[in-house]
């Protein structure tokens, strides 16, 4: 069983070390004392209960109308980010990575989040670095995940802008909206009216209508919990609804028939794979073999037909997933480990290893044509072929200074 050391009053400071930041926060767990467990068991009776007719209580109101070992990898360093005259993040000089996957025939680019770098995008054509957004202070605010909209139209991200006053970041993000190119001023998706909760994981319906992510809520009790839930709004005046409860990863499949998600177990820690119809009914569980520890970012396949997630099993050496990195969790594991790509059939079947990275804080995604997968980590960021093999480096994690150990990218064409 999983042990995680976590706080129940909060989400703690941000521990600042140099030019990296980890963010520390309030981690859903296995109950420390009677009196949690108590709380816990009785929070965790309907996992997964979903209610789309009914609006998110106390909701947002909308305001837009209109890293483990890895691969190795090859680095150099990059320009560190500057205060600006005024105060303000100025964005990096762009910088320029030997493009040595030239006979991979790779076309497009790909954005991905930075933590206090903010969004940078890699164009696979010529290896320039470029940001397309820097977030306002290096130091006490940043990015921990973006969605490109199909069309290209909106890129909204998960931010933590600086907080007012000269205070202590601790971590709070909400999602922000800005151009696909990522010019002008970030605008909230909608307001935020209980400030120590946190928004995260924006997904996009492949028809670009609807804005899927995760909201995480602070207990109510010093006994409580806190709670995950999915939720969605039609883009961009819609009213935030539950998708679904105790669950995360919400990933839709190419024709929008599919949800992926993630359900976490408040007693046990155990992070289980589902599917569902798009509004979070007609929930299926994707049963795994027993010694599968914990699932982690899901993604389907371009036909649909299977889902390619990050998975942890007993047999790997110990250390932190994806979700415990986002969190800042510290954690003393009986079992638990770096995760590999696994590969399973939504009709059933066992699962397909892809590869043996033991990388940690994994996120993928394919690229327009199907024919390769990028993805980040904690190692940095790759590109490999769809079946897991002929993993290509594109930038190291010495590279992304500024990461909070977190990080999702996007393929665009």
């Amino acid at each position: 069983m999983k042990t995680r050391l976590a706080s129940v009053l909060g989400l703690l400071a941000l521990v600042l070390s140099a030019c990296s930041i980890d963010v520390s926060g309030l981690t859903p767990a296995p109950a420390l004392t009677s009196a949690v467990t108590a709380a816990a068991s009785a929070s965790a009776t309907a996992p997964l209960a979903a209610n789309t007719e009914t609006p998110v209580v106390a909701a947002t109101q909308p305001l837009l109308a209109t890293l483990g070992p890895g691969p190795t990898v090859q680095t150099t360093s990059a320009p560190p980010t500057t205060l600006a005259p005024n105060g303000t993040s100025a964005k990096p000089t762009p910088f320029t990575r030997p493009v040595t996957w030239a006979d991979r025939h790779l076309q497009g680019k790909l954005i991905f989040t930075a933590g206090t770098e903010g969004i940078l995008q890699l164009d696979l054509a010529t290896g320039t670095v470029t940001n397309l957004f820097a977030p306002a202070d290096p130091v006490n605010s940043w990015v921990v995940a973006s969605a490109v909209s199909p069309a290209d139209q909106h890129l909204v991200m998960a931010y933590a802008p600086p907080p007012s006053n000269n205070s202590v970041q601790f971590g709070y993000t909400s999602l922000y909206a800005l151009p696909a190119g990522g010019a002008g001023t970030p605008q909230p998706v909608f307001g935020r009216p209980i400030t120590q909760e946190t928004y995260f994981d924006p997904a996009w319906s492949p028809d670009g209508k609807w804005l899927y992510y995760v909201h995480l809520t602070s207990p109510i009790t010093q006994t409580g919990v806190s709670r995950f839930a999915i939720e969605r709004m039609a883009y961009p005046a819609g009213q935030p609804t539950l998708v679904a409860q105790d669950a995360f990863w919400p990933r839709l499949s190419a024709d929008g028939t599919h949800l992926a998600l993630v359900h976490y177990d408040y007693t046990t820690g155990i992070q289980t794979l589902f599917v569902a119809a798009p509004d979070g009914t007609q929930l299926r569980q994707i049963m795994l073999p027993a010694d599968f520890q914990s699932s982690d970012s899901p993604m389907f396949t371009p036909d649909g037909k299977a889902i390619i997630f990050s998975g942890i099993t007993s047999s790997s050496p110990a250390s932190l997933s994806w979700f415990d990195h986002l969190l800042g969790v510290h954690v003393a594991y009986a079992d638990g480990s770096p995760a590999d790509w696994y590969r399973v059939s939504l009709s059933g079947g066992a699962p397909v290893q892809m590869n043996h990275v033991a990388d940690t804080s994994m996120y993928g995604t394919f690229a327009p044509d199907g024919q390769h997968i990028a993805y980040i980590s904690s190692s940095g960021l790759f590109v490999m072929k769809p079946d897991g093999t002929d993993i290509v480096p594109m930038i190291g994690s010495s590279d992304l200074t500024g990461s909070v150990g977190a990080a999702t990218v996007d393929w665009v064409p």
